[in-house]
């Protein structure tokens, strides 16, 4: 079909940090350059620009009138596209497509009514606990307000067969529900390996972890990890509400001299400090098909990570990452350790690790999600 007219709408942009956050314009960029009209709807205060419309739903209101406004916003804006693609605000979004009509396709990264249970305290068990947990009525009305969202949409785009598999038991239509990976959508690195090493003063075995800093994220175990193994340096890039609780643990087990913080860094700056780093690490609590891992892989950077939700589908070869059990800051240890102690194997798995990386470019996964939106999109020229 000729290009269509695309509303993104994302809960989260730039310079808000992680992978979900920078998709929206990626994908907005991505389908822009094929000829589709594109426009955003994000929530936010001062979004960075995009290279297409931009119209923001202030973040920082009292919650009545940002709900309020954010509704209104939405059902102005689907009344434009002939498809909408949705990566947050879903139920919002949902409704608002229902009442102009508009075909959504929604990227689901993981289930939202576990992230607002557990964000409320709620729930405090697993994501696999929860689907099985009845729940009380407040758990159960969040449950109901996701089904309804789900289903509304034309297609569900998930990024790992982990999470699929539990979003077809939410009643949805499973012929809606496809699997797309998480695209490692960053730039090539802007030079040499060593001539970054030298810019960020790394002398010796270094690991990185770049994202959230969130309880979800579990960062407090690798700092834990790190004391056991003296002879690496870890630089921990990002930012969010566990800064403060990090800094302090630092101190504590006085490792300022090679454990640091860093501020945020742009797409470029991950590219960059992923090609330089030994290992990046991820070692969150719960996890669907993360960003970061495929991205440190796409750039020549094996992996340690915790086994958890969909990491086991990108790292499913010892060949270029190694998977540790989530929360245990001993089992992190030995598997960092025993890496920079591996010079040979650690060499080997870098060239490995840039293979399996080349399975996430954008132009691949991009072209998934342009096909889906295609397909919705004539749904509504069908219909006119």
């Amino acid at each position: 079909m000729s290009g269509a007219s695309v509303l993104v709408v994302s809960g989260i942009w730039p310079p808000d940090v992680g992978g979900p956050a920078s998709h929206g314009p990626a994908i907005g960029r991505f389908l822009a350059g094929r000829h589709h009209e594109v426009r955003a709807v994000v929530s936010g205060e001062h979004p960075e620009p995009a290279g297409f419309p931009v119209q923001v739903l202030r973040r920082d209101r009292p919650l009545p009138e940002r709900m309020a406004r954010g509704f209104t916003g939405l059902v102005g804006a689907t009344r434009w596209p002939q498809v909408v693609y949705s990566t947050g605000m879903y139920h919002r979004t949902a409704i608002a497509c229902t009442l102009t009509r508009t075909p959504l396709v929604i990227k689901l990264t993981s289930d939202p009514a576990y992230d607002r249970a557990r964000n409320r305290g709620w729930f405090s068990g697993t994501l696999e606990a929860f689907q099985a947990s009845p729940g009380d009525r407040r758990v159960d009305a969040l449950k109901a307000v996701r089904d309804r969202a789900l289903r509304r949409a034309d297609s569900v785009l998930i990024p790992s067969r982990y999470l699929a598999a539990m979003a077809r038991e939410w009643s949805l239509d499973a012929s809606r529900v496809h699997v797309v990976p998480n695209p490692a959508d960053l730039p090539a690195p802007s030079a040499s390996r060593e001539a970054l090493r030298e810019r960020f003063s790394m002398t010796g075995p270094t690991a990185v972890y770049i994202g959230r800093f969130a309880l979800a994220k579990s960062v407090l175990t690798l700092v834990e990890a790190a004391a056991a193994v003296p002879g690496l340096a870890v630089v921990l890039i990002g930012d969010g509400p566990e800064r403060e609780a990090l800094q302090a643990r630092i101190e504590t087990l006085g490792l300022a001299g090679r454990v640091r913080l860093h501020p945020s860094v742009d797409r470029a700056g991950v590219a960059d400090w992923f090609h330089a780093a030994d290992l990046s690490v991820l070692p969150s609590q719960w996890e669907n098909f993360p960003h970061g891992v495929v991205e440190s892989l796409s750039v020549g950077t094996p992996v340690v990570a915790s086994d958890v939700g969909g990491v086991s589908e990108i790292l499913e070869e010892d060949a270029y990452g190694r998977l540790v059990t989530a929360g245990a800051a001993d089992d992190l240890a030995r598997a960092m350790g025993g890496l920079i102690e591996e010079t040979g194997t650690l060499a080997a798995m870098r060239a490995a690790a840039a293979v399996a990386g080349a399975r996430y470019r954008p132009d691949a996964v991009f072209g998934q999600i342009e096909a889906a939106v295609e397909r919705a999109a004539s749904t509504r020229l069908s219909r006119t």
